[in-house]
């Protein structure tokens, strides 16, 4: 990211069209982000409902899918083995899941957070029930919550962030 910042010329063409707000927000979340800061968000007083009604409708979805896409019963039992497979790379978390997938590229890491896994495991569950799934998963949901504290990344990115909440709602529907 930095060597970008190098290219003075290239910089300044692109530094030009910026608003005054807008250089003073991106140079304060450059020191926040450095100095591993975040704005926290607000406690939340109660914890909220999940919509029912949403759920069975996300549910229906995913039997659709679960008709159409092609089953994919390695791909779980490799899971269930803690063997995690993305852009064409396996990871052993047989031990454990490590988060910050040491070895991998971003890209990878990114793909790890948006729990896709979660849904796949949904879809092969509507196929072929087992009840272990549901427990491992909760298992490895706990384990992102306690692992990730909010503002880390790349798990608080907000795309791997929106990803994951819909993997999450899946999972949870068909379980």
């Amino acid at each position: 990211m930095w060597r970008d910042w190098l290219n003075v010329p290239r910089t300044l063409r692109t530094l030009r069209y910026f608003r005054r707000e807008q250089l003073l927000c991106r140079a304060r979340f450059m020191i926040e982000q450095r100095l591993g800061l975040y704005r926290a968000s607000p406690a939340l007083s109660e914890p909220i409902a999940l919509d029912n009604a949403g759920l069975a409708r996300l549910r229906e979805h995913m039997e659709r899918l679960a008709r159409v896409e092609p089953p994919r019963p390695d791909l779980l039992k490799a899971l269930r083995c803690g063997q995690f497979t993305f852009l064409n790379e396996t990871a052993d978390f047989s031990a454990g899941i490590d988060w910050k997938a040491a070895g991998k590229s971003r890209l990878w890491t990114f793909n790890l957070h948006y729990f896709s896994i979660a849904r796949q495991a949904a879809l092969e569950n509507l196929r072929s029930p087992s009840l272990g799934d549901a427990e491992l998963l909760k298992t490895w949901m706990k384990d992102w919550i306690a692992k990730n504290p909010v503002g880390t990344q790349p798990g608080w990115h907000p795309y791997a962030v929106s990803m994951r909440l819909m993997n999450w709602f899946r999972a949870i529907s068909v379980f």
